[in-house]
């Protein structure tokens, strides 16, 4: 069954990080999957001559690129050459650039394909234009234009987790449990028409799987449609074998 008290999902979580850390090579402490030694140690570790920055004793010597002062080892120019750098660039804008042409950039200026007005030269609409294109069918986005339709009365809460319970509670594409789903997302996994069919609730045409792929499953729908076909045939081939 899902873990719905917050108390047992807090538990829960604890042990699951705790599971996933190590001891610090130097004082035994708590620290990340990741990471050899803890903040402390790792300063202390890498000070004085085990140092990426030591020479001879001293740090490394860094200089300004312009007037050779000494600067820290991080900069590449000191403050006064630097703000004159700035000065320069600010300089070379508007009519003082030496590609300036009455105030265009070109001879050849850039249109927009519908209402042919001048644009930016990297763009290919403005953006009037953008806006009215990219409405309905020509959306990147668009899938079959009944993404905004409500579920029918069928898909119950008590279907869903009769879903999830056959599915034994794990996402059916990455294999996310819906412990981890709960530490991570803090909500229980997904159940997904298979077929995009809001009203079609037939067990057949359900699956379990995680948010991240659920919104995945918008894209690319025929291929998806066909892998969690696929997946279903597995489940049913699985449960009457062990009839």
């Amino acid at each position: 069954m899902p873990y719905k008290d917050k108390k047992k999902v807090k538990e829960r979580s604890k042990r699951y990080y705790q599971t996933r850390k190590h001891k610090c090579k130097e004082c035994d402490k708590l620290i990340g999957y990741y990471n050899i030694r803890c903040k402390k140690c790792n300063g202390i570790f890498y000070s004085a001559k085990k140092s990426w920055n030591y020479i001879n004793g001293k740090s490394k010597n860094n200089k300004c690129a312009d007037c050779g002062e000494s600067i820290s080892y991080e900069a590449f120019r000191c403050h006064s050459c630097a703000s004159k750098n700035i000065r320069l660039t600010v300089s070379f804008f508007g009519n003082k650039n030496p590609n300036y042409k009455e105030g265009k950039l070109s001879d050849n200026p850039n249109i927009c394909i519908d209402c042919k007005e001048i644009i930016d030269y990297r763009a290919i609409r403005c953006k009037q234009c953008y806006y009215k294109y990219n409405i309905g069918v020509n959306n990147p986005a668009y899938i079959h234009g009944k993404g905004n339709l409500p579920y029918s009365e069928e898909f119950t809460d008590k279907l869903k987790e009769s879903i999830r319970k056959r599915d034994n509670y794990t996402c059916q594409h990455c294999g996310m449990t819906e412990e981890e789903h709960l530490i991570v997302l803090g909500r229980i996994l997904s159940v997904h028409h298979i077929d995009y069919n809001k009203e079609n609730c037939k067990e057949t045409n359900l699956i379990c799987i995680c948010c991240g792929c659920n919104t995945r499953a918008n894209f690319n729908m025929d291929y998806w449609n066909e892998f969690y076909i696929g997946k279903i045939r597995e489940i049913y081939i699985v449960d009457l074998g062990k009839k």
